[in-house]
Formats: structure tokens, sequence, C-alpha cells
């Protein structure tokens, strides 16, 4: 599951394919499903997200990108989609979380 999780965190930010990441792990998709849930107590869904969340906050304080940009980058169809991932997930919206953590 080491190495599925590896393989997530590296394609988790173009649009994510579970089937690729079953093809990698070599289960069946339920069965891979189950495992990851089980070795990381979060569904891949969630673990996808957390990774990409991370990105794009990353992204905000390190670029001058737009949301737009960064969903691009990110995985997500667009910035007003990405902006509610992240204000749900994080609290805050993208601006005002670039706004407070600049240095």
């Amino acid at each position: 599951m080491v190495r599925a999780a590896e393989w997530i965190y590296q394609n988790s930010y173009p649009p994510f394919s579970h089937e690729g990441a079953v093809g990698f792990a070599e289960p069946h998709p339920v069965q891979f499903t189950r495992r990851l849930r089980k070795s990381y107590r979060i569904a891949t869904s969630d673990f996808v997200r957390s990774l990409r969340i991370g990105k794009v906050a990353e992204l905000l304080l390190d670029t001058e990108m737009t949301l737009d940009q960064i969903a691009t980058c990110c995985g997500y169809e667009n910035g007003l989609y990405l902006s509610r991932v992240f204000s749900k997930n994080m609290g805050v919206s993208p601006s005002k979380y670039r706004e407070q953590n600049r240095l």
C-alpha cells in the first residue's frame, strides 16, 4: 500500500484515475479501496483531496498563479469549484488564505 500511496501522491494532480491507481497496485478496485482505508484510515477520495489541497495551499503562497491556473495544476475543473472545495476543507477562502499566510 505504501507504493500505491506514492503512486497516488505522484499522480493526483491531473484528473485522478482510480483505475490507474488500482492498475498500479493490482488488486480489484474494491479490494484496493479497502486496503487503502485500512492502511491509512482514510477513503481514497479523501486521500487524494488532502494531497491536492496541500498542493493548492503551497501554490497560493509560493506563486502568483490565478485560482484557475492552480485548479488546472491540481486536478480541479475550474477555480470556482476549487474555491468551494478549498473553503470547505480549510475553513477559509483561497484568497483569504493567501492574504493571511503570505510573508
